[in-house]
């Protein structure tokens, strides 16, 4: 069953990984629908970019354990972005990189918030599809492309996300037993 939720997200560009002093204005909000398997798609808006318009995300988002995302919007304005979180009890913390034809690099630290939306669900969840497939409908090839081969990946890209979090807990669990 595909669930409705509200999503947010907050980001810093400092080089420090432990840093997690967020500006209230480096923010994106909106919502996802996300899929049984952890495979989401969503929109959101930067509040306080002078760019009004929707930016399309995407990925994998296990709750209670990790996000994986992916965030889409005009090149003119960003290079794709992907933000990494797990959860630490409260909200999902970790790192955001750029993508860029070099590869990927680190850009900052990352907090994400999740919440299920339990009114008004089936009008929501219309609209936001109705928006979603007409965003889709606008995306660059380059950006479909990058889209199509992870929605292709979707099952892989889940189990090495939960692996990722697993080894993580794991190695967190290690570092605490022998202190």
């Amino acid at each position: 069953m595909t669930k409705l939720m509200d999503i947010k997200g907050y980001w810093n560009t400092s080089n420090d990984v432990d840093d997690w002093n967020f500006d209230e204005k480096n923010i994106w909000e909106g919502q996802i629908l996300l899929e049984e398997d952890g495979w989401f798609e969503g929109l959101v808006v930067d509040p306080f970019s002078e760019y009004k318009l929707d930016r399309f995300i995407f990925g994998i988002f296990h709750e209670g354990k990790a996000i994986f995302l992916n965030k889409l919007t005009s090149i003119e304005i960003s290079a794709p972005l992907i933000f990494n979180g797990t959860f630490n009890g409260e909200d999902y913390t970790g790192e955001f990189d750029s993508f860029g034809l070099s590869g990927n690099f680190r850009a900052g630290n990352t907090k994400m918030m999740t919440k299920e939306i339990e009114q008004n669900l089936e009008v929501q969840e219309k609209e936001l599809e109705t928006r979603l497939e007409n965003y889709k409908g606008t995306m660059s090839k380059v950006f479909k492309d990058i889209y199509n081969t992870m929605l292709s990946l979707r099952t892989e890209a889940s189990e090495d996300v939960l692996k990722k979090y697993d080894e993580q807990v794991k190695g967190n669990t290690i570092k605490r037993e022998r202190n």
